[in-house]
């Protein structure tokens, strides 16, 4: 949730512009009409800055869960995204490496489309 970011965001703000949000269903955000997947978050994230104005491209943090989402935000709009900062993320792959399809809405091939371009970035 945003409060979590209330150490960090200030910190980051002296050299960059920082926004922080609750997705839906957290926080301060209303809950979500339905459930939703990685793919509704991403989406999600994606309506608000453009909603918001915030110019592109972003660079995306997420924890946990969030890195996840930003990762899928990144390989849905990888022209908008110019990298990552990932803390204590999730595995994109764990899903799919249990044997699970469908996970939590992860789309794993989009991912390994943009995960080769951030790495030659690195």
């Amino acid at each position: 949730m945003s409060p979590s970011w209330s150490r960090i965001a200030p910190a980051v703000s002296r050299t960059t512009r920082v926004c922080a949000y609750d997705r839906a269903g957290q926080g301060w955000s209303d809950d979500p009409p339905h459930p939703q997947d990685g793919l509704q978050a991403a989406t999600d994230l994606h309506t608000l800055l453009d909603r918001a104005g915030e110019d592109v491209p972003y660079v995306l943090v997420g924890h946990s869960t969030g890195g996840t989402y930003a990762m899928t935000c990144a390989a849905r709009y990888p022209e908008q995204v110019a990298g990552m900062v990932l803390l204590d993320s999730s595995n994109p792959y764990e899903s799919t490496a249990a044997g699970v399809t469908g996970g939590r809405g992860w789309p794993q091939a989009a991912l390994e489309r943009w995960l080769p371009r951030a790495r030659r970035r690195v």
